[in-house]
């Protein structure tokens, strides 16, 4: 999908914007459209690459859950400090770890973290090599 800064919005707008305004524009769409087409596209690739390609998506997923937001929302837990009835009980002592991992997973796969496709790249280069 190209994206055009004039063609979607009405003449009486864009005739209202100065130049330096839709140069600008412009810009930002040049640089939308080098993002799209950079992007791995899923529809041209092979079944064995596309394979390879959701295999690396959800190791990074896992990596990014793990490494970078589990350990936030534990420390967010741990952080809680008052006192019964409304303090943490046993239970949630127990299993808050669980949670912890589980809502990570879900945070990580519900996002659509630039991060994960990062990763997911330098890991299919990586193989590639």
């Amino acid at each position: 999908m190209l994206i055009s800064p004039t063609n979607s919005l009405p003449n009486s707008l864009t005739s209202s914007h100065s130049a330096p305004t839709l140069d600008n524009q412009r810009t930002f769409a040049n640089i939308l459209n080098t993002a799209n087409r950079s992007a791995p596209q899923s529809q041209s690739l092979t079944a064995p690459q596309q394979t390879t390609l959701a295999d690396a998506q959800n190791a990074a997923a896992q990596l990014v859950s793990i490494t970078f937001v589990e350990p936030i929302l534990k420390e967010a837990r741990e952080a809680r400090s008052t006192e019964p009835p409304f303090g943490q009980t046993p239970a949630e002592r127990q299993f808050g770890s669980l949670l912890d991992a589980q809502t990570a997973q879900r945070i990580v796969s519900n996002w659509n973290l630039p991060l994960v496709d990062r990763i997911a790249r330098d890991i299919i280069a990586r193989s590639a090599a």
